[in-house]
């Protein structure tokens, strides 16, 4: 029973992460874009260290940073940061700042200053689930025409 389940939410849960791993992909894409084409630097001051642990490691830092823009807005967020970057800050004892980038339309985009383009690797992990998705039904169709050809030789 539980198998029959696994298997009918095989195919949509594959489309959903396709599906979700293409729309981040456009949204990193666009951001990185913009930050590339107008964004501005600041130098943050970093308020805070946040990461996760699993299996023992320390990892997925985020930095909780504040910072003032050019038009004098004080603004507050956060940017991930690479996991050796996160953990020497964490360590550190002095308060840190980091140099980031921020686009002046909307100040919710924040990023390191020397951030890359992550979108390909989105892209074509979309593109992955989705076509391990459309195999699937390609191979649940054929082995059942198969199965249906077998019984009426057999008859």
């Amino acid at each position: 029973m539980i198998d029959k389940i696994k298997s009918f939410l095989l195919v949509p849960v594959l489309i959903l992460v396709g599906i979700g791993l293409l729309y981040s992909g456009v949204q990193e894409y666009r951001h990185s874009k913009a930050l590339n084409d107008h964004g501005k630097l600041a130098e943050a001051v970093i308020e805070q260290v946040n990461w996760s642990t699993k299996r023992g490691r320390d990892r997925n830092f985020k930095a909780d940073i504040r910072f003032t823009t050019e038009a004098g807005q004080e603004i507050a967020g956060s940017v991930e940061l690479p996991d050796t970057q996160g953990k020497q800050l964490r360590d550190s004892d002095a308060p840190g700042t980091l140099k980031v980038k921020y686009l002046p339309e909307d100040t919710t985009v924040i990023e390191l200053a020397d951030h890359q383009d992550n979108s390909a690797g989105m892209f074509g992990g979309g593109a992955v689930a989705l076509l391990a998705a459309v195999g699937v039904v390609l191979y649940r169709r054929y082995k059942k025409k198969s199965a249906g050809e077998m019984e009426t030789a057999a008859a």
